[in-house]
């Protein structure tokens, strides 16, 4: 119910009126910044040879400051020269900062950050039983719950894909990335962004269930479709969603959108000799955020769907870096954000160039199976529903099967 409230009151705050969105600068590193982040991981080795507790020191540094912004193809050069003992010394004394390097494998980061986590958990859990005063206690407590729920994200059901812990935040667990499937492998990835109100403490585990849901979704079409390759979905708290006030503003997109784009650089570094399809499948603010990104050039996905997003800065389709047709966009009607085009032109507008992605119920004219609609803002994830089918196949490369809402529940492909 608090949750039911928190969304009314935001979309109300977002039908008052729109804002104007300038055309938003370059988000890519700037060359100050590569150099900087180049000298800094090069310390981080060099400290390696005086000793372990010399190599916690710089890593804890860097951790703390949460500056670090690295180019993904830099990092994958990095740690490519190191030596063998030198990057297994790393994983082990510095897992903070190896496993949020975007541009490494995601097996090495999957490793070090489930060590930070076991460690962080571990040390927080310390700190409360040897007593703290009670604002420390109640900031203690809340920082371990959400570092939990993200061990229990990872866990695993029988016969179910693997799990990997892509980024975590083991300082304040305001970021996790939880990927089903391997990314290091997969022919489609998948990177699921979420919008407002969204916690790695509060969603982690809903929001990787729903990617879940899904991968077991475009995994099922793979098969259906007789395609090989596998598919991975990373649930991506990467950034901090905006709350009631900050929703109002650009400034938790812009943010979302420099991290997002490092981390789908990131993925492009860490496999030079493979190609696997992008997609990013983004829901609400979470879209805007995508949006920010692709139109200031600062990533290339193969696809971008998006679902009750509040408005675009950019005017068109066109002037996002995705190949041409391959932007897609759909609302439930009853969806009082996507309605309200805070953010500017809504990208299910026709005027917007995207394709129409059908969110309501009716037959599917592949399977003949029965498709539910989406009801309301939260509701374009539920399995059996059109706007799930849809999402699948647009984050395994099979755009032209995306069907649009019809008359009297028949449903037809979007595609002209």
């Amino acid at each position: 119910m608090k949750g039911r409230i928190v969304l009314l009151l935001a979309a109300a705050s977002l039908t008052m009126g729109a804002v104007v969105v300038q055309p938003t600068a370059p988000i890519r590193i700037s060359a100050g910044e590569r150099a900087s982040a180049v000298a800094v991981l090069h310390d981080l080795a060099g400290a390696v040879g005086s000793g372990d507790a010399a190599v916690s020191a710089a890593a804890n540094r860097i951790v703390a400051r949460d500056a670090l912004r690295a180019a993904p193809a830099d990092v994958a050069r990095w740690w490519s020269a190191l030596p063998a003992r030198t990057a297994a010394t790393l994983q082990r004394d510095a897992p903070g900062v190896i496993g949020n390097l975007d541009g490494l494998p995601y097996s090495v980061r999957d490793a070090a950050n489930r060590t930070a986590l076991q460690r962080t958990v571990a040390a927080v859990g310390d700190q409360l039983t040897n007593g703290s005063g009670r604002g420390a206690a109640l900031a203690l407590s809340a920082r371990l719950t959400a570092l939990q729920q993200v061990q229990t994200a990872l866990q695993q059901p029988e016969g179910g894909p693997a799990r990997f812990l892509v980024s975590l935040d083991p300082v304040h667990a305001s970021r996790a990335a939880v990927a089903i499937g391997d990314p290091d492998l997969a022919e489609y990835v998948d990177f699921l962004v979420p919008g407002m109100f969204f916690s790695v403490r509060d969603q982690i585990v809903d929001w990787t269930d729903t990617a879940a849901d899904l991968q077991a979704e475009q995994t099922a079409w793979l098969q259906r479709l007789h395609r090989a390759g596998q598919a991975a979905v990373i649930s991506w708290i990467g950034y901090t969603t905006p709350d009631a006030v900050s929703v109002l503003g650009i400034g938790d997109a812009q943010d979302g959108a420099r991290r997002l784009a490092d981390a789908v650089r990131g993925l492009t570094a860490a496999r030079p000799s493979s190609d696997p399809f992008v997609a990013i499948t983004a829901h609400s603010y979470g879209g805007t955020a995508a949006l920010v990104a692709l139109q200031s050039h600062a990533m290339r996905v193969d696809a971008l769907a998006m679902v009750g997003v509040p408005g675009s800065p950019a005017a068109h389709a066109s002037q996002l870096d995705v190949p041409a047709g391959q932007v897609y966009a759909g609302r439930d009607a009853w969806d009082p954000v996507a309605r309200s085009s805070y953010f500017g032109v809504s990208p299910t507008d026709q005027t917007f160039g995207s394709v129409a992605l059908g969110t309501g119920s009716g037959v599917d004219p592949i399977t003949d199976a029965q498709l539910n609609s989406a009801v309301g803002h939260n509701g374009y994830f539920a399995p059996g529903s059109q706007s799930l089918r849809n999402l699948a196949l647009i984050g395994i490369g099979e755009g032209a099967l995306v069907t649009r809402d019809g008359s009297e529940g028949t449903l037809a492909f979007a595609a002209p």
